[in-house]
Formats: structure tokens, C-alpha cells, sequence
């Protein structure tokens, strides 16, 4: 039986990938907060922070397909905290201040993005191959892949 060809899509996301990973990988520990966006490249942009600089962190290709369970532990985050604070009486926290610990393989690259009141402004952007956080059983989870060499 004849083989089927790669869907256009799935091919694309490869070549994106290994584009963006020909360099190399770093691991490094992050925080994630509860922000997320979809670019219009159809990628996933979290907002993150190592020490006290904030990144994006993004999901590109065939990882963006993986991060369901990423997303499900930042929401169970914010309802954790939310109702922590409730119970306190404390109003809830914004989101921007609420971390996820997250250690990630992937690679660097910067952005250029243009704001009103900041003009062009440098932004880091860290490109995840894989990545490894707590479940809500506080179990390790590792999503995504390493790309092949």
C-alpha cells in the first residue's frame, strides 16, 4: 500500500521547527504566569519571567499542539489561588503576578515589537521544544519533543 503524504500543515510545522532549533538548545528554569495569546502565525505565546525579566515563551509548529496540559495546570493556578484569596477575603490577584514553575529545552530569539508610548522595543522570546512543570497530583509532566539531529 502506497504511502500518504504529510498533510501541507504538518510539514510546514516541521520545517518551522527545525529552522528555528538548527542552532541548538539551552534548558533553563522559568516562571510562567497565566497569560496566554495565539499569534496570528497560529502559535502559542505565554508570558514568562526568569529572575525579574519577562519573556515570551513561545509554542511554535507541532509543539503548539502539545500544550493543552500546560494550559490546564496555569487555570488550575488561577482557581487555586483565586479561591485561596476568597477565602481569605482578599480580592483575587492578577493573573501577571500568579508563577508557574517550568523548566524548558528550546532556543532564543529576539522580536521587534512597536508600542505607543515605548516605540520599538526589543522583546526575548524563548522557543520551547520541551518543557516540564508540576501536575495538579504534583507529579513531573514533560510535553513536547526534542528535535531529531
Amino acid at each position: 500500500m502506497a504511502e500518504r503524504p504529510r498533510p501541507i500543515s504538518r510539514i510546514i510545522a516541521l520545517q518551522q521547527q527545525d529552522d528555528v532549533f538548527k542552532h541548538g538548545l539551552v534548558r533553563i528554569p522559568l516562571l510562567l504566569a497565566p497569560l496566554r495569546r495565539v499569534s496570528a502565525q497560529g502559535d502559542m505565546i505565554f508570558a514568562g519571567f526568569i529572575e525579574d525579566k519577562r519573556i515570551e515563551f513561545a509554542c511554535i509548529g507541532k509543539t503548539r499542539q502539545e500544550t493543552d496540559p500546560l494550559m490546564a495546570a496555569l487555570d488550575n493556578l488561577v482557581k487555586s489561588e483565586n479561591a485561596t484569596a476568597r477565602s481569605r477575603g482578599l480580592p483575587a490577584p492578577h493573573p501577571i503576578n500568579l508563577r508557574l514553575q517550568v523548566r524548558a529545552d528550546g532556543s532564543w530569539r529576539t522580536r521587534l515589537t512597536e508600542t505607543e508610548t515605548e516605540g520599538l522595543k526589543k522583546m526575548y522570546q524563548f522557543v520551547a521544544a520541551r518543557w516540564t512543570f508540576k501536575d495538579a497530583n504534583g507529579r513531573p509532566r514533560t510535553d513536547g519533543a526534542l528535535p531529531k539531529t
